[in-house]
């Protein structure tokens, strides 16, 4: 275990703190590709930093613990601008186990210059039922526009 894993607060273990630091070793773990180099995204996720793993009770479940893991990043001129979720609602209406063939049904719900947002079904044709459903919307980054403060109605009332 080679990470510097100083920088990282919360109360989690340095155990947890090492597995979580590389994210490859979470994916492999997970049983899904180490190669990540390869998927969509990967120059956002590359650019997280862990800077807090803290493990707590559940308020409402005292029984059960919840983790809270924070990142951070900085937007720089060469961050990728592919436009972040601003909302993902995923609900899961049934299971679907190995073998089950799925259709996904991807449905654009606005597609302008700034916001776009799809609706996504993925339905179990072999139990002919709903799986999961979601809505998902992103952003495209924009530079802030100057403001003027004469033509602000809340700094006029200052």
């Amino acid at each position: 275990m080679s990470e510097d894993i100083s920088h990282i607060g919360g109360n989690a273990s340095d155990k947890i703190k090492h597995f979580l630091f590389d994210r490859r070793k979470l994916f492999t773990a997970m049983g899904l590709a180490p190669n990540l180099e390869a998927t969509f995204g990967d120059p956002v996720v590359a650019a997280l930093k862990l800077s807090e793993i803290s493990i707590h009770q559940n308020a409402v479940e005292p029984s059960s613990l919840e983790a809270k893991v924070t990142c951070k990043t900085r937007i720089t001129q060469g961050f990728p601008g592919l436009g972040f979720s601003e909302t993902i609602h995923v609900i899961f209406h049934a299971p679907a186990v190995l073998g089950e063939e799925l259709q996904v049904v991807n449905t654009c719900t606005s597609a302008g210059e700034i916001v776009q947002s799809a609706r996504t079904e993925i339905w179990s044709v072999t139990h002919h039922r709903l799986v999961v459903s979601g809505v998902h919307v992103t952003v495209k980054p924009q530079k802030p526009k100057q403001r003027n403060p004469k033509n602000d109605t809340a700094a006029s009332k200052l």
